[in-house]
Order: structure tokens, then sequence, then C-alpha cells
């Protein structure tokens, strides 16, 4: 038995089917074995059949004039079972949208970033996260001036490397949390200064920073125009497409944010997790938790691909950016220019 990657259709020609590897992996789980392969005008492609075999599909034509479809050759026995599959996809045909969630993967530093002991503005219009030998910079200059230096935020587990505790002269108190910040030993000085974890989220930050600001008021820091916004922008990112979406396919990299999904979820790990019924009322598709070149893993790309052929496809990758510019120093927009 061959479900067909490609066939030539009488009338139609050269047909393209590259939805092929749903219509196998619904055949295997149905008990019928399978095989890709192709069929042109002499002979079916893959294994030669040691039988005859009945070609059983279904096309359509895309707005350009390329005709796409489903097929498979079966012989007698399998004929009932595959009719039913090439029928059950062929219902699941019509026009889509795919959102790819462009998730920022690893913290890079900003083009002509300023270097210094403690981070300054980044000049290249998207803000970039500082690196961590930057943030240890920082923090062994406010230990210099006598600061109990504050980590402020839970790290993101993509960010480039964990933070060393930066010689004898500094020890972090991680302050991961608002319940951290409320209970964790403060110096009785007030003496302390804070640094943002790597790529922590910013709405996290503020929340812990505005704990522990009502426990020291003379608590001091990196510049906010040092902070951040990888993660609230990847979460920002992910859960707007997952809000628009009707059906989101997790391809399970772990490197989509968590956020709260009020749609059907399908744990994609090969094509036999992808049932016809969930595609079937499905106009816009969100697909996250994608890594490319991950061996085993299907790859965006393939997700693509393979839902193109199911109908005309638009691929939608939707981001989120927030820039900081750099600060400004008190009265410089009212400064004449001679």
């Amino acid at each position: 038995m061959v479900t067909l990657s490609g066939f030539w259709h009488p009338d139609r020609g050269r047909v393209d089917c590259p939805a092929a590897p749903l219509l196998q992996a619904h055949l295997e789980r149905a008990g019928v074995p399978s095989e890709l392969g192709t069929a042109d005008r002499r002979d079916i492609g893959g294994t030669p059949p040691e039988e005859s075999a009945t070609l059983v599909a279904t096309t359509f034509t895309m707005p350009g004039g390329e005709a796409l479809g489903l097929a498979a050759a079966a012989p007698p026995r399998w004929i009932g079972q595959v009719r039913q599959a090439v029928a059950d996809w062929s219902a699941v045909v019509r026009t889509r949208r795919l959102f790819v969630p462009a998730v920022v993967a690893d913290c890079r530093e900003g083009r002509g970033a300023v270097p210094g002991p403690v981070p300054r503005p980044a000049r290249g219009g998207q803000h970039a996260c500082p690196l961590p030998h930057r943030i240890e910079s920082a923090a062994r200059a406010f230990a210099a001036d006598g600061d109990t230096v504050l980590l402020v935020g839970d790290p993101d587990p993509s960010a480039p490397g964990g933070l060393r505790q930066s010689g004898a002269a500094v020890r972090w108190v991680r302050v991961p949390d608002v319940e951290t910040a409320r209970r964790t030993a403060l110096p009785p000085s007030g003496a302390a200064a804070f640094v943002l974890a790597p790529c922590t989220s910013v709405r996290t930050a503020s929340e812990i920073l505005a704990v522990l600001r009502a426990r020291l008021p003379r608590l001091r820091g990196v510049h906010p125009d040092q902070w951040c916004y990888r993660a609230d922008d990847n979460r920002a990112a992910t859960a707007g497409a997952v809000a628009a979406s009707d059906l989101v396919l997790d391809l399970g990299a772990g490197t989509a944010p968590p956020v709260r999904a009020a749609r059907p979820v399908v744990a994609l790990r090969s094509w036999q997790d992808l049932a016809p019924e969930r595609l079937r009322d499905a106009s816009t598709v969100t697909v996250v938790n994608t890594a490319p070149f991950v061996p085993g893993r299907l790859q965006p790309a393939e997700v693509e691909e393979v839902l193109a052929g199911l109908g005309p496809l638009a691929v939608v990758h939707h981001r989120v950016v927030t820039e900081t510019r750099l600060h400004l120093t008190a009265g410089a927009s009212k400064r004449s220019t001679v």
C-alpha cells in the first residue's frame, strides 16, 4: 500500500501531495500498512506492488493554478479503508492561516552598546539583554560602594549561561518572586542595589521591585533603559497568536513562554498525533514550542509544507517588539540648537 506524495492525473497532469504524511499516518493509525511513494503515467513508485492496486485520490486547484491533492494506491483488501481515509482528509481542505510567533531564542549584545562597569543604553534600536558578565560587572560596582546586591527576577531558562558569584566581595541575594521580596532578610542599613537576572520578565521584575522599594526606600539599581523586554515580548507574541487561533500545535521544543491557551492544544510529536477532525473547523492554527534542526522533532517548515497541502495557506509570523530610547538628560528636550 503506497501513500502518494505525487501522481499523474489524466486531466490535471502532475499533482503534488504535500499532506501525504498526514494521510499515511492516518492509515497506519487505522492498522493499514503504508509507505510513501509516487505514481507517474506508467507505474507506482516505492516498493513494487505484488498485486494490482487502485488509485484513490482527490484533487483541488490552488489560486495560482497549481494542482494539489491526496492520494493512495491500494490493493483490493485495503480499498475501503483507503477511500475512507482520503474522504476524511478531503473534508479538511480549506483556506487557512498559520501563525508562527516570532520568539527570540537567545540573547545577544546590542550593536554599539557602550561598555562600562554599569550597563549603558543600547544604541541599535531594538533593545538587547545585557550579557551575564555585564550584569556581574554592575554588581561589582554596586558592591564596591558598600551595597548589598539583589538579583531580581527568575532567569529565563534560555538565557546564555548562569550568573557566577562575582568574587568574594559580592554575594547575590536572590529575589526571584514577590513572595521572596516580602520575606527575605534585607540589610539593616538599607544600603542595597539591584540587578535584573538575564532575560527576566520586566513585568515580574516591576512587581518585585515595588515590594523591595517599599521596604528599602534607598534602593538603587540598573537604569530602566537597560532592562530587557525579551521575555515579555516573547510572551506577548505567543499569547497574541494563540488568542487569534482555533487550534494550537505544540511541537514540544520548550521554547515557548508559558501562556494560558483557551484553545484546543495538540501535542504534535509525529503526524499520527493530528487527526482530521482537529483541523476540520480550524481556519487559524498557531504553532508553538518550535526549534529548528532538532533530530526527531517536527520542524516548523514541515508543518507549513504539510498544512499547505490542505488548501491555500497564509503563514503569519507574529512578533512583538519593545524598543528603548536612550535616556535623556533633564531639560535636554528644551535646549535650542544654534
